[in-house]
């Protein structure tokens, strides 16, 4: 397990080529990590797939989902995921 920075944003707009409805990014929170992927999503159960993924129960997915619909266009958190399921995920 290893420490991360997770960033979802909202898009209000996504009809923008390349933008999906969400933007996420995972960074490793440990000191010079400063690159990142950018995934696009377009849809809720794309993201809410990922979320799964790299642990998230239902109820935090829902937490998630609450803040990104409350008028809201990020959420961030710091958590430890397992590293082997980020770099699946691309990050």
């Amino acid at each position: 397990m290893k420490n991360y920075q997770i960033i979802i944003d909202h898009h209000s707009n996504y009809l923008v080529k390349g933008m999906g409805k969400y933007g996420l990014v995972i960074v490793p929170t440990q000191r010079g990590a400063t690159t990142s992927n950018i995934k696009m999503f377009s849809s809720d159960e794309e993201l809410r797939g990922v979320l799964q993924k790299l642990g998230y129960n239902a109820s935090e997915i829902a937490d998630v989902f609450d803040v990104l619909a409350d008028k809201k266009n990020h959420w961030i958190e710091h958590r430890d995921f397992d590293e082997a399921v980020v770099t699946e995920l691309g990050f």
